[in-house]
């Protein structure tokens, strides 16, 4: 008696698992895909290791501090931009450097705009390059991309506090001309 019991107990579970994966199995629907050119892998946790600079700082990143990202260029505001903003691009694409400033986590010198202190709440990335006749080369606008986008992640950034320098300074046009703005912009991260 005792084992039949085992034994209908065991060919119910089967019979429950298969029935139940069988379901599952049609189910199935294809993966979300987003609708525009945006990439999933910008919002996954390989942007840690992606961006390493942004979370190996000397003291620890201060999120609540940071409310927006501001976007130069040095063909328009000269070499010195890149050490007084807290990220530098390069012009190949391949190296993103953190620079003392964030490393040690305080404000930049960047942006110079009547009427508010920028520097005091504002991420600051330069791009190596002029971009008034020529645009970034694919390889280091997908790096600007990726790292803003960890930035926004990490500091709660939404996408409409993330400004070129020219829209905050009128008479500057950095990051330039041919510098893909639109496109730049609908691929920020929406976080609200």
């Amino acid at each position: 008696m005792p084992r039949s019991r085992t034994i209908k107990s065991l060919t119910m579970l089967v019979v429950a698992m298969t029935v139940g994966t069988l379901a599952l199995m049609l189910l199935e629907t294809a993966p979300i895909r987003p609708t525009d050119d945006t990439s999933l892998a910008a919002v996954s946790a390989d942007s840690r290791r992606t961006h390493r600079p942004v979370f190996t700082t000397q003291v620890p990143v201060r999120p609540n501090e940071w409310r927006n990202v501001v976007i130069h260029a040095t063909g328009h505001q000269g070499d010195g931009i890149a050490e007084r903003t807290h990220f530098v691009i390069s012009a190949d694409g391949e190296v993103c450097n953190a620079t003392d400033l964030w490393q040690q986590q305080v404000a930049g010198s960047h942006v110079f705009a009547p009427g508010r202190d920028w520097n005091n709440d504002s991420i600051g990335i330069t791009l190596e390059g002029d971009f008034m006749f020529e645009p970034p080369s694919e390889k280091q606008f997908e790096i600007l991309l990726s790292l803003v986008r960890t930035l926004q992640q990490a500091c709660d950034i939404p996408a409409d506090r993330v400004y070129l320098h020219g829209e905050l300074v009128p008479r500057s046009r950095s990051p330039g001309e041919a510098f893909p703005a639109e496109q730049f912009n609908r691929r920020l991260l929406q976080l609200r």
